[in-house]
């Protein structure tokens, strides 16, 4: 199932992290040549992002995942569930939030006005390409830019990436670049300070990872 913020921490989903130096291998030199494991994505999704910017924003900052190693387009990055975007924004050590993180923040529903074309590496045919689980749920975030540019720029032009959740591997994530910037728009927008069905639900996200709120 990463936010609009172009500078400062927790601007994308989930929060920046250091670059490693992991195992996995660069996208393969052939890659252009080879079948893209599309799965098309018409499904809401969810996005947690700063409430003094727009919802829908593609960053180019290069601090998280799946963004261009040189800014050369933009990403958003959005979540199967509520839960997702949850747990991707708020790091999980230590495992607490404060109540003014969470009124920074707001949740916003995307919808789709046309369906996305996503490269899907939750898929069978995520290994045929040579992309392996860690890269979207390892620390080595360069290796993992350097994938983004090539699928982006793939004959295929696909829309995005689907992924698993680094911390919750039950959840899938959503990286979609900015040609498909159309085909988004916002079906429903949230504030986790507004009563009183966010309270519940900031109980129910909190009590699903084990978080503490501090006040």
């Amino acid at each position: 199932m990463q936010c609009a913020a172009p500078h400062g921490p927790l601007v994308g989903m989930e929060a920046p992290k250091p670059r490693g130096t992991g195992p996995h291998p660069d996208p393969p030199t052939d890659l252009a040549s080879l079948v893209l494991p599309i799965r098309n994505w018409s499904e809401l999704c969810w996005r947690s992002y700063q409430i003094q910017w727009d919802p829908i924003h593609f960053g180019t900052i290069g601090d998280y995942r799946w963004d261009a190693p040189q800014r050369e387009y933009g990403v958003l990055y959005a979540a199967d569930s509520v839960e997702c975007a949850f747990i991707e924004t708020f790091p999980t050590e230590p495992r607490h939030v404060t109540w003014a993180q969470l009124e920074a923040r707001g949740l916003a529903i995307l919808g789709c006005t046309r369906v996305l074309r996503l490269v899907d590496l939750t898929a069978e045919g995520a290994i045929q390409i040579g992309a392996q689980n860690q890269l979207g749920t390892g620390p080595d975030y360069a290796v993992a830019q350097r994938w983004s540019l090539a699928l982006h720029d793939h004959p295929s032009a696909p829309d995005g990436i689907l992924y698993h959740s680094r911390y919750d591997g039950s959840r899938r994530c959503l990286a979609v670049f900015d040609r498909a910037r159309d085909a988004l728009v916002v079906a429903g927008q949230l504030r986790f300070d507004a009563p009183p069905v966010m309270t519940s639900l900031v109980r129910h996200l909190l009590e699903t990872y084990n978080f503490a709120l501090h006040r």
